[in-house]
């Protein structure tokens, strides 16, 4: 009964999580308005989807498969150049084991669409891939600063997932000029 109340919790928060990052964008290429890099930091926390005895887990992780889930944060520093891309560098928690790591990818700018009140958000999205492929990440930046990351690593020669959301500094301020 628990591990059910359980599995029903985690499908839940993955559906909460999974309808944030679908939300519909309006995507621009157009590069930074200023032609400095812009400092940005993120602090991260959530989950990781470790898949049992070479089992093959969903985005998002379904528990119809046997996964363990264990804790992962990642706390990131970098900049976004003219041209939307990002370079970040830091440190990541997955499963109790800490690594250093460099990310870098596109971030592109663009408008969210609420249903709740029909007010237009602006958000930056990032995709994001670490120099050895272990690790891809996508995801969004609110302007008020909330974001979630979302995508798949390697632990132990297994392909995992990983949910984090946390806050931002310096992400969506690329598009107004402030830092």
């Amino acid at each position: 009964m628990q591990k059910s109340k359980i599995i029903l919790i985690l499908l839940l928060l993955s559906l909460i999580f999974i309808s944030f990052i679908s939300s519909g964008y309006v995507y621009t290429n157009d590069p930074v308005p200023d032609t400095e890099l812009k400092r940005v930091t993120t602090v991260m926390s959530g989950y990781v989807y470790i898949p049992y005895a070479s089992q093959v887990i969903t985005q998002p992780p379904v528990r119809s498969k046997p996964v363990s889930e264990e804790p992962a944060a990642i706390d990131l520093s970098g900049t976004i150049d003219e041209n939307n891309y990002i370079v970040l560098e830091g440190t990541i928690f997955l499963a109790e084991q800490k690594e250093i790591v460099k990310l870098s990818g596109e971030a592109t700018y663009g408008i969210v669409w609420w249903s709740m009140d029909d007010r237009e958000v602006y958000a930056t999205k990032v995709d994001l891939v670490d120099d050895n492929r272990n690790l891809i990440l996508e995801g969004s930046f609110l302007e008020d600063g909330r974001s979630k990351l979302f995508g798949t690593t390697i632990i132990d020669g297994e392909e995992c997932i990983i949910m984090l959301s946390g806050n931002s500094t310096g992400m969506t301020s690329l598009y107004s000029g402030a830092i």
